[in-house]
């Protein structure tokens, strides 16, 4: 088991790499290069798409956006592809490609796999602090190691607009630039939440959600339901939302762990 982790660590690390080389320096928002490559055995295209880093004004420096698609192998492929949320957060949808596309391995004939590291994430301008101590004795020791993860990052970007809603919008950019319209969106973990945010403000381009390990966004699952894991439930919704709002109209319990599929229609 130990030897499979390293091996997967090590192959998600040479697809960082890789996807980064196609996709450095800085270049004016809406730049996008694509180029053929292999991933995990497999044919795909490797992307890099440039973004303002300031979603909010549209100015100042841009951040490189990087994906890897793994298009469809069958003669009858369907035009909405399955899109991967890392979780984490600070996971790299990249670096899952193994894991990801393995599980999905009976859907790659029919359907393209899209893999886009979030900003601040493998690829995409990642941002990471040194480990903590293992053990952190205090309060304010804790809020010490936080201000100084915050200091040492604030040269390499402006965290305000590191946000769930600013790369749900980055990944919509990319799947606009790739000339995909309806898509299914998988995530497990802090990728069911971003899943959700991603469904919340683009509704119309959601055909189904795949949420795994998840929790419906506004539910405070830890405050609310301070049990083990093992015991601790996640509730999923099934509905077909008639207006934008998606607002969900019925409502199953299934043990946290399993898989919940959404549809929109």
């Amino acid at each position: 088991m130990k030897k499979h982790i390293a091996l997967v660590s090590a192959v998600g690390c040479a697809l960082v790499l890789t996807v980064t080389a196609c996709g450095a320096g800085q270049q004016p928002s809406g730049t996008l290069r694509v180029r053929s490559c292999t991933v995990d055995n497999l044919s795909a295209r490797c992307g890099t798409l440039f973004v303002f880093e300031d979603r909010l004004t549209g100015k100042g420096r841009t951040i490189p956006i990087n994906f890897v698609v793994l298009p469809a192998l069958g003669r009858h492929r369907s035009p909405d592809p399955i899109v991967d949320f890392a979780g984490g957060p600070g996971g790299s949808a990249i670096s899952d490609i193994p894991l990801v596309s393995a599980e999905l391995e009976g859907l790659i004939p029919s359907r393209d796999l899209v893999f886009i590291d979030q900003r601040g994430t493998g690829g995409s301008n990642g941002l990471s602090c040194p480990s903590p101590p293992a053990t952190l004795a205090s309060r304010a020791k804790l809020r010490r190691s936080i201000e100084s993860c915050l200091a040492s990052l604030r040269g390499e970007a402006a965290l305000q607009f590191y946000t769930s809603k600013m790369a749900a919008e980055d990944v919509a950019q990319v799947l606009t630039a790739l000339h995909y319209r309806k898509v299914n969106l998988f995530g497990a973990s802090y990728g069911a939440t971003e899943a959700q945010v991603f469904q919340r403000l683009f509704p119309a381009r959601v055909r189904t959600m795949t949420l795994l390990s998840g929790s419906f966004l506004g539910i405070p699952m830890v405050e609310r339901f301070p049990r083990p894991a093992s015991r601790r439930w996640t509730s999923c919704s099934h509905a077909a939302p008639a207006t934008a709002s998606a607002a969900w109209t019925s409502r199953t319990l299934l043990p946290t762990g399993q898989n919940c599929a959404l549809r929109n229609g």
